[in-house]
């Protein structure tokens, strides 16, 4: 049933509602979390649907553009090691292994340094995440509410309104500037003749996800930025 609802149709049927949404139900991106929902519908592999939810390509979507798959690293032995494991700390563990220093403190760290301002993670002090590791499950995540511990204490000090709000990042519209002022940039160096002549991607996937999102059916523009960037990195270093 939900695979039939186009990530366009639901993007635009939230937008109709958001209005009418309390604030801790505002959210970003709808349309492309919609595609990541519809992908996730079924799966039953727990590391591919965590692959999923922070990963730009599937692993089916890898072996198809790579034209093979991609060697074990950090990530699948982050799983090997907590197997057995609860559920919630398996998950907490890859995560503090993979996404928080291989994404997203690397792009805090970045950002951050390239204009000289200093950042500082508190809540990664070892002693904080030695003594949340050892805690029940329900302290960290309860009734659908995550930091549920750290929640409860800023209640004692702050107006629930300060933290009872979705995430805001830092994003540019992407999916539009792909599809008007980069559009002449993406289908030059994404081309079926470059890629072809490169031998590196599987031309058909790529033509396939250029045409789905420049129609406007589907969003694929962390997708296309990836390979977009890639090949630009690759003429100017690598040939």
């Amino acid at each position: 049933m939900f695979g039939k609802v186009p990530p366009p149709f639901a993007e635009s049927l939230y937008k109709s509602l958001r209005p009418r949404l309390t604030q801790k139900f505002q959210a970003a991106n709808v349309g492309n979390n919609w595609q990541k929902f519809l992908a996730l519908w079924g799966q039953r592999d727990i590391s591919e649907m965590y692959r999923m939810t922070i990963c730009l390509w599937s692993e089916e979507d890898i072996r198809r553009l790579m034209g093979k798959g991609l060697p074990e690293g950090q990530y699948e032995e982050s799983f090997k090691d907590t197997e057995g494991w609860p559920l919630l700390a398996s998950l907490m563990r890859v995560d503090q292994r993979t996404y928080l220093p291989d994404a997203m403190l690397t792009k805090a760290d970045r950002a951050c340094m390239a204009v000289g301002l200093e950042i500082r993670a508190p809540l990664l002090d070892h002693r904080v995440v030695e003594y949340t590791s050892a805690l029940p499950d329900g302290l960290k995540y309860r009734n659908g509410t995550g930091k549920y511990l750290l929640k409860k204490v800023l209640a004692r000090y702050l107006p629930a309104e300060l933290f009872e709000r979705p995430k805001k990042g830092f994003g540019v519209p992407l999916d539009l500037w792909l599809r008007n002022e980069l559009r002449s940039l993406l289908l030059d160096y994404l081309s079926s003749e470059r890629l072809r002549a490169e031998g590196l991607f599987d031309q058909d996937l790529v033509t396939e996800k250029i045409r789905e999102h420049l129609e406007g059916r589907l969003n694929h523009q962390y997708r296309l930025w990836s390979l977009l960037v890639w090949e630009m990195w690759r003429e100017r270093w690598l040939n």
